[in-house]
């Protein structure tokens, strides 16, 4: 076996604008949240006069950083150059695109460049990026003849990510005297490199559940400057808001004094389809919303210390609600169990459909526990799996799936399982604890899964 030295030294020195660093962004977004944003994005119906109008108002500030894919198997490729001709085994999630790059970097007709897609030890997105083919093909034309592995370090892996970007979500609400959600303000704040332009997955959606059923609505965002390499991660957006926007409607039916699932099934609407195929379906919503909760069997008297939180998500297509059922003690906080109904359409494969259901239900709950990354001095200081813990097989809850059978086109099962487990634990802690979470990893408020 040959071990080749890397030719190409991989190293970017990532750094916050003007020298600044996490909490200085926290800062900045705590200091800017309550305010609208300097870009409006949306602006429908009366929000000023539903807001004097008001039997209620409700605000809140959310908080997610930057998160590592953290892929079981570190990046990794192998390839072979020789006659101005390379192949390159690689375990991409976009083989064409890898192609492309490759023969644009080597200078090489297409045709001169072949990639075997291999099956891979976790992409969630983070394959989606193709920067270590194009390193080990780079070394393999100064090795022609020479078949080359690379293989990436954890050091490297987390140092050299296309990270979740971090942001924050300030939201504003009106309880009408009906005690019903009358209006909403969202002042998104994310980051820019160009000082225009969100970076990469760090774009808001001025559409999502509930501003698209709402007819008071003011959406505005802020972009604070920042060069930190952001990409795509499971549910890529979605894996946040669906914490941010489901956390902060359980606030506002709190508020309104309100069951949340009633409170949900009265946001749906009507069941009438969209006119956009990509739009939310309140029918759909509802039904899954419903489903689980009878699943669940929301209302019922519960064993003493343990509570329900019911949270629904559509994104990538697909319709998902979970209920978790949870106890907290001392801040330690135990997921007895997860129920979750989707609705994708018409399922091929039912054993598959479940499986990417219980894997994104465990990735939620990972992401919300403790992983966080952070920066000193320019560089990621975390450099391995001891500072940046994955959820342990203790703390996994038991999982019950379902899916409703509907002819709809089939949608994908991968994304949308993912971004409501977050906040169905959080509204769950609340009912327990009257402790509102509102920033992830809950690590740093003290809490852990056991």
């Amino acid at each position: 076996a040959l071990k080749a030295k890397r030719i190409l030294e991989v190293v970017w020195d990532y750094s916050l604008a003007n020298d600044s660093t996490w909490e200085d962004l926290v800062a900045t977004a705590r200091d800017i949240a309550k305010d609208p944003g300097i870009t409006e994005v949306r602006n429908s119906g009366d929000v000023d006069t539903s807001f004097n109008e008001a039997a209620e108002i409700v605000e809140s500030l959310y908080e997610y950083p930057y998160i590592s894919h953290a892929t079981l198997e570190p990046q990794n490729c192998t390839a072979l150059f020789e006659n101005n001709h390379i192949e390159v085994w690689a375990p991409t999630q976009l083989p064409g695109e890898c192609e492309a790059g490759i023969a644009k970097l080597l200078d090489l007709p297409p045709n001169e460049v072949v990639i075997n897609q291999i099956r891979m030890g976790g992409g969630f997105g983070r394959r989606l990026m193709n920067d270590y083919a194009n390193e080990v093909a780079l070394i393999a034309k100064k090795m022609p003849g020479i078949p080359v592995k690379l293989q990436w370090s954890r050091e490297d892996d987390m140092a050299h990510d296309y990270y979740r970007p971090g942001g924050f979500k300030s939201y504003k609400a009106s309880i009408n005297g009906s005690a019903q959600l009358d209006a909403m303000q969202v002042h998104f704040i994310s980051v820019t490199r160009d000082g225009t332009t969100p970076m990469f997955m760090a774009q808001g959606d001025p559409n999502l559940f509930p501003l698209d059923q709402l007819e008071n609505v003011r959406v505005t965002e802020t972009l604070l400057d920042c060069s930190i390499p952001t990409g795509a991660l499971r549910a890529p957006a979605s894996n946040v808001f669906g914490f941010t926007y489901q956390s902060f409607l359980h606030e506002c039916s709190v508020a309104a004094g309100r069951d949340h699932l009633e409170f949900l099934l009265e946001l749906t609407g009507d069941s009438s389809p969209p006119e956009n195929p990509m739009a939310m379906h309140t029918g759909r919503a509802a039904d899954v919303i419903k489903a689980v909760a009878e699943r669940a069997e929301w209302g019922r008297v519960m064993t003493e210390g343990r509570t329900l939180g019911l949270s629904f998500f559509y994104s990538h297509s697909g319709y998902v609600a979970q209920v978790a059922e949870v106890s907290v003690e001392e801040k330690r906080i135990k997921v007895h169990k997860v129920w979750s109904v989707a609705d994708f359409g018409y399922i091929h494969n039912i054993s598959a459909a479940e499986n990417q259901i219980q894997g994104a239900i465990i990735d939620g709950m990972s992401q919300l526990s403790s992983q966080k990354i952070t920066f000193e001095n320019g560089r990621v200081a975390q450099t391995n799996l001891h500072q940046y813990p994955l959820l342990r097989m203790p703390a996994a809850p038991e999982i019950d799936v379902h899916f409703l059978s509907t002819e709809f086109p089939p949608s994908g099962a991968g994304e949308p399982g993912l971004p409501p487990i977050a906040a169905a634990i959080c509204n769950a802690v609340f009912t327990a604890t009257g402790d509102r979470i509102r920033k992830m990893p809950i690590s740093e408020l003290g809490y852990s899964f056991v």
